[in-house]
Order: structure tokens, then C-alpha cells, then sequence
């Protein structure tokens, strides 16, 4: 997988998980120092410092839930949250257990 595959080798890959709807969910810090110098947290042409949101449920490539916020919007399509700057324990909010409402995402982020 290509967006695996850079991320790794940018040392910027912080955690991997699969959503509740079936997607992965990749968590990515900005990969720079202090204060995300690069401002690539709030660049949304960038991977860094990301949530990503992608169906890897197909043969070949993944593919982008047509859900994703900025799917038609001049960013990323892989792009679900953006801003983050070194994100660490993800885990997924299940959402509300009487109504099953508001599954989302709970990231800490480091200090």
C-alpha cells in the first residue's frame, strides 16, 4: 500500500485501527518539532498530522469512503480529521449504547 509505505518511512505512522464501520483509520503526527514547523497539520494537501480514513476491503488499492469529509473538496480524499500533532492511544467511542448514536473517533494527544 503506497500511503503505508511513505508514512513509514517519514517515521510519522503513530497507530492503526479498524472502525467500527469496517475502515482503517490511520493516525499520523506532523513530523516535525516543536509546533509543527512545516505547518503540515493544517495542510490539508498533506498526510501529516491526520486522521485518514480509507476502505481497504478491495483486491488491488484502497479506496475512499464516499463519506469522508473532504471527499469533492480541494484536500486530500484520505483525510477524515486534520490538525493533530503527535496523536497516541486512538481508540474508537462506540457512541451512545441505548440509541447506538455518535460512533467517533477519541484521540489523546501526547504532551
Amino acid at each position: 500500500m503506497i500511503i503505508a509505505d511513505w508514512l513509514v518511512d517519514a517515521s510519522v505512522l503513530l497507530q492503526l485501527l479498524f472502525g467500527d464501520d469496517g475502515f482503517l483509520y490511520i493516525f499520523t503526527g506532523d513530523g516535525g518539532g516543536a509546533g509543527d514547523p512545516n505547518g503540515y497539520s493544517q495542510n490539508k494537501q498533506s498526510l501529516l498530522g491526520k486522521a485518514l480514513r480509507i476502505d481497504i476491503s478491495h483486491r488491488r488499492r484502497y479506496k475512499i469512503p464516499v463519506s469522508n469529509p473532504f471527499v469533492g473538496e480541494m484536500a486530500r480524499p484520505e483525510i477524515y480529521a486534520y490538525g493533530l500533532r503527535n496523536p497516541w492511544r486512538c481508540s474508537m467511542d462506540k457512541g451512545d449504547a441505548l440509541t447506538g448514536l455518535s460512533v467517533c473517533l477519541s484521540v489523546c494527544l501526547s504532551v
